[in-house]
C-alpha cells in the first residue's frame, strides 16, 4: 500500500482512489493518463502515477515496468527526487514479493538520496517501508523501532495516508507479538483513517486480511 504521494503536484489522493474503484485495469490506465494530462503532468509523473495505480491492485509486474521506466527517465533528467521515489517504490514491490534483502537494498539507496535532498516526507515513507520489510522478515523488535521512528516523523508532517499505513503495520506487528489489545487498537485506527480518506480499496484489503488472520 505504500505510495509516495502528496507533495509533487499530482492528482489528489482522493481522486486517485476514485479512479482505482474501477475494475478494468487497462481502462483505468487510459483514464489515469488522460486525467494526468489535464493536470499538466509530464511523462515522468504519469509513469509514476501509472506505477502507483498498478501497485494498488497488487499487479507487481506491471507496477515494476512503470517504475523502471520512470527511473530511467528520471536518471536522464537528473531528477534526484523522482529517482529516489522510483527506487523506493521498486523496493516496496520487492518487499511485497518477499525479497527482503533486495527490498532493503533499494530502501537504503532511496533513503540515502532522500536524506541528501532533505526530503522529510520521502524519509518518512522509506523508514516505514523498512519497518514493514523487517516485519516481513520476522525481525519484530527492529520493525517496531523503525515503525515508531516513521510514526513520529509522519505525525510531525501531517501525512494521513502514511499514518494509516503505519497503524496497519503496527496492527500486524502486535498481532504477531500476541498483544491483541494493541493490535485491535491499531487496526481500528487504520480503518478510521482509510474511511476518512475514502480509500475503499485499502479498506477492503485490510478487512479481508484481518479476517483471514484472526486467531
Amino acid at each position: 500500500m505504500a505510495q509516495h504521494l502528496g507533495h509533487q503536484g499530482e492528482l489528489t489522493y482522493l481522486e486517485m482512489r476514485l479512479i482505482a474503484r474501477m475494475q478494468d485495469n487497462s481502462m483505468m490506465a487510459k483514464i489515469w493518463e488522460q486525467a494526468a494530462s489535464w493536470q499538466g503532468l509530464d511523462e515522468l509523473d504519469i509513469l509514476l502515477q501509472q506505477g502507483g495505480l498498478a501497485y494498488q491492485f497488487n499487479n507487481w509486474n506491471e507496477a515494476e515496468v512503470h517504475y523502471q521506466n520512470a527511473l530511467t527517465l528520471a536518471q536522464e533528467k537528473n531528477d534526484r527526487e523522482k529517482i529516489a521515489q522510483a527506487i523506493g517504490q521498486l523496493g516496496s514491490i520487492e518487499r511485497n514479493r518477499g525479497n527482503w534483502d533486495e527490498a532493503e537494498r533499494l530502501c537504503r539507496q532511496s533513503l540515502q538520496m532522500c536524506e541528501e535532498l532533505g526530503d522529510r516526507q520521502g524519509i518518512a515513507w522509506v523508514t516505514s517501508d523498512r519497518g514493514a520489510n523487517e516485519l516481513g522478515r520476522g525481525n519484530l523488535e527492529q520493525a517496531e523501532t523503525l515503525l515508531h521512528d516513521a510514526f513520529t516523523q509522519t505525525q510531525q508532517l501531517g501525512m494521513t495516508q502514511l499514518l494509516a499505513e503505519i497503524h496497519w503495520h503496527f496492527a500486524q506487528l502486535y498481532r504477531t507479538k500476541n498483544n491483541p489489545t494493541l493490535a485491535q487498537h491499531h487496526y481500528q485506527t487504520t480503518h478510521q483513517l482509510y474511511s476518512q480518506l475514502g480509500a475503499a480499496k485499502d479498506l477492503e484489503k485490510i478487512e479481508q486480511e484481518w479476517s483471514e488472520t484472526s486467531p
